[in-house]
């Protein structure tokens, strides 16, 4: 079992996506859409089971446009990113 912890903060209230895949093709751990309100800081945590081994799996946190609504221009500052292997 794995635990995605990180915090995120934007200028502007939006939905950014945070997924553990593999790099190669990325095939889906895990992950959430992460609905951030404008100048509040949101802690996150993921907590998931890996599928299978996996030499190349990756972080990816996706802050362009959100699917086919509208996405507000903002500033995202990401921090205290961790991802870890828990009992």
């Amino acid at each position: 079992k794995y635990e995605v912890t990180l915090k995120m903060l934007s200028t502007a209230a939006r939905t950014v996506p945070v997924n553990v895949m593999r790099a190669s093709d990325y095939n889906w751990y895990a992950g959430q859409d992460i609905a951030l309100e404008a100048n509040k800081e949101k802690e996150v945590t993921i907590s998931f089971t890996m599928s299978e081994d996996c030499a190349n799996g990756g972080l990816f946190i996706s802050m362009g446009k959100y699917k086919e609504g509208e996405t507000s221009v903002s500033e995202v500052t990401l921090s205290d990113i961790s991802i870890k292997k828990v009992k």
